[in-house]
This record gives structure tokens, sequence and C-alpha cells, in this order.
């Protein structure tokens, strides 16, 4: 049932409900507090409620401060043997830096509000910094329905956290996991190697990985001699971010560099390309050198595909969204950072495989939800990921990224339909973690 709270100044914690069969002492759950309340009973309720009309109970300010609730919210309330349950309590976790937890910054999180009603609760974003482990509260911002705004707060540890930033401690996480029974979903950011490592151990995905390895001497010397074109690129970085091609041309190296602001191309001795590399710190267990797969064209221009995978309310992967994304003309890198632009899978595998266009992306998204299966083998906690698929010229499809905090900017250019959806997907798989999951 849908309810809002009304404070009576009362020193008991004491509860005003319109049930019959309720003892007289509950426990009353908010997030992770706990306390034992008194219950009185109170009749002529209807328990019909929803979002728009919920059910307005009373509730004494000395309960009110116990729990943490705040009185400006709509809740879910149900009550289970000798408990009496509010929520949802979710906590978005955004990362260690002070500068993140403003009224102002947590003002690009609005949108993912536009399914509130299907959620209900109490939503905050929290840092590693402000959780009082002692006191058990945490400090951070919540977002008020009521007036549209994130407000300063003080909060109990949620039943779910949604991490959406991974400059926290790997401890710290550990932690929350311990304390919220795992309920802490992308839980762990793998890098690049870490990935392809995982992956080629399983035969079936081995076929759709390029050949990636660290970046030193040796390995590069062995790429160089397999491949015309490699690629370096950073293992912890993402968005296009550090990548630099290299190409054989008899006896020169032609060098696509994308590393800066503006990009440029040279060439220089294949006998001073190592000297090159390490002037440029591009040997080192930082890097990888990977296989460039000859991505085919949409209109003369390299593309890749981003395909998001999430969990919602059902708690499986799904697909939530694919775009294309299409390089700018002579360029070979297709992230949306880098001034590629973002089109519909529709309209570029309709022009592109005619009458096998549906089979063509049918048969992407089967394999995309199979990895997101393998990869949740790794015994953490995913939510949603960032697929990146290249096509090759023959039509292949390799696995050249898996991002778990991808970037949603190419959906919110090209259908914002799509990007609100993906928006509110974690907030719902959020839901489905507590006691009001089916709610």
């Amino acid at each position: 049932m849908w309810v809002v709270f009304e404070t009576v100044n009362d020193g008991r914690s004491v509860i005003y409900l319109p049930f019959d069969n309720l003892k007289n002492y509950m426990q009353v759950h908010f997030g992770k507090n706990r306390e034992i309340a008194k219950v009185i009973r109170i009749m002529g309720k209807n328990l019909n409620s929803t979002y728009e009309n919920p059910i307005k109970i009373k509730i004494s300010s000395s309960l009110k401060e116990k729990l943490l609730i705040k009185e400006t919210l709509k809740y879910r309330l149900i009550v289970k043997e000798n408990s009496i349950i509010i929520g949802p309590v979710i906590g978005f976790l955004l990362g260690s830096h002070n500068n993140l937890y403003s009224p102002i910054h947590m003002e690009k999180y609005s949108d993912r509000f536009g399914i509130y009603d299907k959620v209900g609760g109490l939503i905050y974003a929290f840092s590693p910094n402000t959780v009082d482990w002692e006191n058990r509260k945490i400090y951070g911002l919540y977002y008020n329905i009521n007036n549209l705004k994130w407000e300063y707060g003080v909060f109990p540890f949620p039943d779910v956290v949604y991490r959406r930033n991974f400059h926290s401690s790997n401890l710290i996480i550990k932690r929350l996991r311990l304390e919220l029974n795992d309920r802490v979903f992308n839980s762990h950011r793998f890098n690049k190697y870490e990935l392809y490592e995982f992956l080629r151990k399983d035969d079936y995905f081995k076929r759709y990985l390029p050949l990636t390895k660290i970046s030193n001497e040796e390995n590069v010397i062995f790429m160089l001699e397999g491949f015309e074109k490699v690629i370096f690129k950073p293992i912890d970085l993402s968005r296009g971010r550090g990548i630099l091609i290299a190409e054989r041309e008899g006896d020169k190296v032609k060098i696509y560099d994308y590393r800066k602001k503006e990009d440029s191309i040279l060439k220089i001795e294949k006998n001073v390309f190592m000297n090159f590399l390490k002037e440029n710190k591009l040997l080192s267990d930082k890097y990888l050198v990977q296989q460039y797969i000859k991505l085919k064209k949409y209109k003369d221009c390299f593309f890749d595909i981003r395909i998001v995978m999430q969990k919602g309310e059902n708690k499986a992967w799904d697909c939530s969204g694919i775009e294309c994304r299409v390089a700018k003309i002579n360029t070979m890198v297709t992230n949306i950072s880098k001034g590629a632009t973002a089109h519909s899978i529709d309209s570029v595998y309709k022009s592109l495989f005619n009458d096998r266009a549906e089979e063509e992306k049918r048969n992407l998204i089967d394999f995309c939800k199979n990895l997101c299966s393998y990869l949740d083998t790794m015994g953490e906690i995913f939510g949603e990921f960032g697929i990146d698929v290249a096509l090759d010229e023959e039509d292949n499809f390799w696995v050249i990224e898996v991002n778990v905090f991808p970037s949603f900017k190419g959906f919110k250019q090209m259908d914002y339909l799509t990007y609100l959806n993906i928006r509110y997907n974690p907030l719902l798989y959020a839901k489905s973690l507590t006691e009001f999951e089916g709610d």
C-alpha cells in the first residue's frame, strides 16, 4: 500500500495503522534501521491506496527521528509476520569526491525520477566518506519529489545500492555488500584486459575476441608481425581516450594518434617505432596492444555498435537500447566523445542487410544476453552493461569492450524516450531487490 506520514508529537515510538489482527508491539523497518514501536489500530481507512491517493499514516516524532524517515515523500508499506516494512530505501553511490554531492551537480540525475510513481520511497546519493559506520547513519542528498529538488539529509543504511562510479575503495564496497546482504549492484569494474582474460576462458566467447596483449616490446613486435594494423588502448580508460593506431607500410609505420584533442597522423621509420612508444609511455602494463578490426562502413564511414543491457523489474538481462556510432569521415574512432554520431540500428541495418536486418539484430541481442549471463558467473553483482561490438567487412562481430559505467549521450541525441527508459531501469531493478519486489 502507498502511504504518506504525518508526525504527531510523542516521545514514544508509536505508529497508527488501519489493519486488524496486528500485535500491540511490532518491529518497524526503514532501510536497515529497526525499531520496536507500539501499534495503535485506527478504523475507517480505505486500504485501496494508490500513488495518487496514498493513505495518511500517523507516526510519532520519536519513531520518525529514530528511523530517519523523511515526511515529504511517498512510501510503500507492507506487513510481514511481526514486521512493518516501509520503503524502499535506495542509495546512489557516486564516488568519493565531495564535489559530486551538491544540489547543482545532482541535477543531472533528476531525469531518473520520471518513474518515481513506480518505485516510491527514499532515494539518496552518498559518498563512502559520509558513512558513519559506528552510528549507522549516512549523510548525503535525497530527491524531494514534492519540490523536485535535491536536499541534504541524514539517512539510514539503504536496502540496496546502485553504484554509478568507481572511485571508491574495494574495501568499502565489500563492507557495504556485507551490510546489505550483497544488494550492491555494479559491484566491480573490470578493466579491458581482465575482461579479455575472463572471456577467453570460454571457447564460445573466445571466437569473438580480437587478439589482445599487454603492451610490452615483445608483444608489440609479435602483433605487428601478425597484423598489418594494431590499436593501442589504455587498460583502464573509456570513451576513446588515449587511443593510437599503428599501421605497417613497408619500412615505415603510419600512426593515427587520437590521444589529444586534435587528431594527428604521422609516419616514422619502423626501426624507431619502439623509441616512439617508449617516449610516449605506450610500452606499459597500463596499455594494451590489440588486433585492429577492419570495421564495416555505413555511408562511407566506419561504425560500431553500443548495446545497453540492463536488469529491470524481472531481474533478467534485457536489451534497453542499441545505437550505431558512426565515426566522422576519414576517422577510425567511433566514440561519441570523439565526434561520432548516433544512429538507430534499424536504419543502419536496413541499409546494410535489407531483408536480413531483423534477423541480424535478434542474433546480436541474443549474443549479448548470453554474454551478460556469462559475466554474472564472475561472482559479482551487475545491473547494467554497455557492450561495444564491431562488425567487420565480412559481417562477423567482435566484442570490443564491456563497460560497467556506460555513457548514454548518443541515446540522448538519437532517441530521448529510449534514453529515459535506460535511466529508469536501475531504479526498477533496485526496487526488485527489496521487500517490495512485485508490490
